[in-house]
């Protein structure tokens, strides 16, 4: 697959639109064998691709001459939120904090932040981008939530603590934010991110015109850069398509357990790198060029479920 969605399985998209992580198919025996049907590649509409995607990742990232102001707006408060539609009450660390609730609406994004009422401070966002819905909550900090955002300060270990729920697609990522070295307005800033993936993905296509695929998310994509989530062969194009940097590791046979049942494949590590950094993944593929299994090293485990491309 691309690499853009490799990076998904790991990082807070998270964007995302297209989040996601690699597996896919083939057909096998009890005896770990995998029939020689070959992958169709004479895509149509209707087409799609079903995995399983599951684990938990841990990363931190350091960045020097970050703006405190910025630190600030990300974390913790918003110039701008909406408009206020209501008053709600929520509780934070035991106590209740009255909060306006402000939302706005552009049609295929849409937002309501619930903004405690005497400071300014953000406890809960709910976004909507196309059919992405993602809440966002303050969980802890050790800053002083009633202050507004002028008269609060910083200091050598000052946080704050979020988790980002894209409950769509079965995906919390919880980021602890810590300044540290303040110095006229700017700070290093370490974020220590948690990513936990429970979901079930599919992708299907919604239209095709002429090389361009439609899927049913909006995405546009490639002929390969769809197969890629079926064919070892057509990953690996994808990836020179896009001129995405990577090197091969090293490959072994084995046999896996599947949903399907056992399957001999080959395991090929594959090392990647794209805008989001370097990552590493071994992709389990049969001889008839179906990859079974894909592995973020060492935690993120996708599986495939079903498919329209391939007998299983």
């Amino acid at each position: 697959m691309k690499a853009s969605y490799l990076a998904a399985i790991a990082v807070a998209i998270i964007a995302i639109a297209a989040v996601g992580a690699y597996v896919l198919l083939s057909n096998g025996d009890n005896g770990g064998g995998s029939s020689e049907e070959p992958i169709r590649t004479d895509l149509k509409v209707g087409d799609y691709i079903e995995r399983t995607v599951s684990g938990s990742s841990e990363s931190k990232t350091t960045e020097t001459n970050f703006d405190t102001d910025l630190f600030l707006n990300t974390y913790l408060y918003s110039d701008y939120a909406g408009d206020i539609t209501g008053q709600e009450t929520l509780k934070f660390k035991g106590s209740d904090v009255v909060c306006d609730v402000y939302k706005q609406d552009f049609g295929e994004f849409a937002s309501s932040s619930w903004v405690a009422k005497d400071s300014g401070v953000v406890l809960k966002s709910i976004s909507k981008i196309s059919n992405l819905v993602t809440t966002t909550v303050l969980e802890d900090t050790n800053l002083d939530i009633t202050k507004a955002k002028a008269d609060q300060v910083l200091a050598d270990g000052s946080f704050v603590k979020q988790s980002i729920d894209t409950g769509d697609i079965g995906m919390i990522n919880t980021v602890t934010a810590t300044v540290s070295d303040l110095a006229e307005g700017t700070c290093t800033l370490t974020k220590d991110s948690v990513l936990k993936i429970d979901a079930t993905e599919k992708e299907t296509i919604e239209a095709i015109d002429g090389t361009q695929i439609t899927l049913d998310d909006g995405t546009t994509v490639t002929a390969d850069d769809f197969l890629a989530g079926v064919s070892y062969k057509s990953y690996i194009k994808s990836l020179e398509d896009d001129k995405t940097p990577y090197t091969l590791g090293k490959k072994t046979s084995e046999t896996i357990d599947t949903e399907f049942g056992k399957k001999k494949v080959t395991a090929q590590e594959i090392t990647v790198t794209d805008e989001e950094g370097t990552e590493t993944y071994t992709l389990y593929y049969t001889s008839n060029d179906v990859v079974y299994r894909m592995v973020q090293d060492p935690t993120v485990v996708s599986d495939i479920k079903s498919t329209s491309l391939v007998k299983l």
